[in-house]
């Protein structure tokens, strides 16, 4: 496959009116002049991007990640494409032991048969139970526990070693389960807590490296007690992540975020529910009832936000508004889209940027950034 006449998107630079050629899934030759081949996609003068990482999504169009069932999560690797997403992680919230029992093994399965068709899954991203109930948001409090280096192993086992992320609250830690975490690879994500900037250092020293949704549950900022958020933005080892539909957070704070932190430590999330794609309307995150008004989703007392309903491009769109970011910048936003997530979760070898050798994970935009076209894995899964 070639694609020819694109503005191809690479970490330091836009190649003008460049081709790209694909083979066997791979990106073989990226060239400033046209390649001849027998498979070959006019890109017209569209950007061509590295494909979004979505490493914090709950599910969507009527899919619930919490409800494991694998048709669903091949229907769901399929549809999310059309955001322009390649590659992400399978998030759940909290439930209860009995529901894990059952429902883990079966994403073990899905990870060992998993197929090349539409985005891939790079494992889970566990979002509960160990999590504060003070800043609990849209989880079932009776349902929470403390974080548990022995709990976290059993629930592991049973994914089959595929638990990505664990979001935690640190000070009701048992044990050593940041250290516990860090040595087997997996990120320990502080979100949904009570400690303050000071108390973060801690925890990072420990190797809780990642922030869940930058300011949504947790402490802020505040000139006399600084909060998670100050302790994130001037912390260079930290990650955050960041809900940039312009609900969770505001466009100037995001803004805000951009100037403070820059591009290197920003990964764009959707934090998005089952109900992104669908009808406003009553729906189900997790054991909770919450309601979906356009892309805002709240529990029943219409107050409390529940996850999301944008979709992955429309957040890329919002923070590439707030932060006045143009096309002559795309450089810039795809290390918040795709190379940070990869980084991060160690998968930068195989996707995350337009190398040679890596995966024929590419979105198509226009100017307006709309994705016009996806390929994950060298194959079309969606054009407009």
């Amino acid at each position: 496959m070639i694609i020819k006449n694109a503005n191809i998107v690479l970490e330091d630079k836009i190649i003008k009116n460049g081709s790209i050629e694909i083979e066997n899934s791979l990106i073989k030759n990226i060239s400033e002049s046209v390649l001849n081949g027998d498979e070959v996609i006019d890109a017209n003068g569209q950007f061509v991007l590295p494909g979004f990482i979505d490493m914090h999504g709950h599910g969507g169009y009527g899919i619930d990640h919490n409800d494991f069932e694998l048709d669903k999560f091949d229907n769901y690797r399929k549809k999310v494409t059309k955001e322009g997403v390649t590659s992400y992680l399978h998030s759940t919230v909290t439930m209860s032991n009995e529901q894990i029992n059952k429902s883990f093994p079966i994403f073990s399965e899905f990870m060992k048969n998993q197929t090349p068709n539409g985005a891939t899954c790079y494992g889970m991203y566990m979002e509960g139970p160990f999590i504060s109930k003070e800043k609990k948001g849209a989880h079932e409090p009776t349902l929470l526990q403390n974080p548990d280096p022995k709990v976290f192993d059993a629930y592991n086992k049973l994914s089959g070693n595929n638990i990505k992320v664990v979001v935690y609250a640190p000070e009701n830690s048992v044990g050593n389960f940041t250290e516990h975490l860090s040595k087997q690879g997996v990120i320990p994500s502080t979100g949904h807590t009570t400690v303050n900037a000071m108390q973060f250092k801690e925890f990072i020293n420990k190797g809780s490296n990642n922030v869940t949704h930058l300011f949504n549950a947790m402490t802020g900022v505040d000139h006399y007690n600084p909060g998670l958020v100050v302790g994130a933005m001037n912390d260079k080892r930290v990650m955050c992540e960041l809900i940039t539909d312009g609900i969770h957070v505001h466009p100037e704070t995001l803004k805000m975020a951009y100037n403070n932190i820059g591009p290197n430590r920003l990964i764009i999330i959707t934090d998005s529910m089952n109900a992104k794609g669908l009808p406003d309307g009553d729906y189900f995150l997790g054991p909770l009832a919450v309601i979906k008004k356009g892309m805002k989703v709240t529990l029943s007392d219409g107050k409390t936000l529940a996850a999301a309903g944008a979709t992955y491009d429309h957040n890329v769109r919002t923070m590439a508004s707030a932060i006045g970011l143009t096309t002559n910048d795309l450089s810039i936003l795809i290390k918040m889209t795709s190379i940070n997530a990869a980084k991060h979760l160690g998968i930068f070898d195989k996707t995350g940027s337009i190398t040679i050798g890596k995966k024929a994970d590419l979105v198509f935009v226009n100017d307006k950034l709309e994705v016009q076209k996806t390929i994950a894995n060298g194959k079309v899964e969606f054009t407009k």
